[in-house]
């Protein structure tokens, strides 16, 4: 937890950009990681150090212009990273760095494995990268679907829970609208 004020304070002493130094220091520790025996637990646990960092490392080589490095970093977690956390976090950070392949591999096993799969950011990011794609009749019925099933669930969820099916709501709506524009939208009638 004190990685970022450390990154801080060696890029201060060094007189180095912070995202430069993050980037040395997180390889350090991924090579740290490499050295150790197999044991219980994994350094590349989602919830261990490395993990914690992840997405750190993921803003620092995108700051630094250096996206293209997180693939390999992508391929060393996604074996233990194998659940919705996980797809969530790697799918996130291959779309940021472009990586459609891995992307849409990642938020496809979430959709399959997640049940509240259309209360996430995720099928926005996927129904973009398949615009990007050409693949516009699967964007939009990927967006339509969730924002059909958010409609749905919305009037029995909990007071507690209405917010959050209303902000995931709002942010298909935009990212549909974003597309496909408000009169395709409001032809479907949601």
């Amino acid at each position: 937890r004190h990685f970022p004020t450390y990154v801080r304070a060696v890029a201060e002493r060094d007189g180095r950009p912070a995202p430069e130094v993050g980037i040395q220091l997180y390889e350090r520790l991924l090579a740290a990681a490499a050295t150790l025996p197999p044991g219980e637990s994994s350094p590349y646990d989602v919830h261990a150090p490395l993990g914690q960092l992840f997405e750190a490392q993921v803003e620092a080589l995108l700051a630094a212009s250096q996206g293209t490095r997180l693939a390999p970093l992508i391929e060393l977690f996604e074996p233990a990273w194998n659940h919705n956390l996980g797809y969530s976090k790697l799918g996130a950070a291959a779309f940021r760095c472009g990586n459609q392949d891995a992307a849409e591999r990642l938020f496809l096993r979430l959709r399959d494995g997640y049940e509240d799969w259309a209360r996430m950011d995720e099928p926005g990011l996927l129904a973009q990268l398949w615009h990007r794609q050409g693949r516009d009749g699967d964007a939009r019925t990927l967006l339509l679907d969730c924002l059909r099933s958010l409609a749905d669930e919305a009037p029995g969820a909990s007071v507690a829970d209405r917010d959050l099916f209303e902000d995931a709501f709002q942010k298909h709506r935009a990212t549909y609208i974003r597309i496909f524009g408000e009169p395709s939208l409001t032809a479907t009638g949601i």
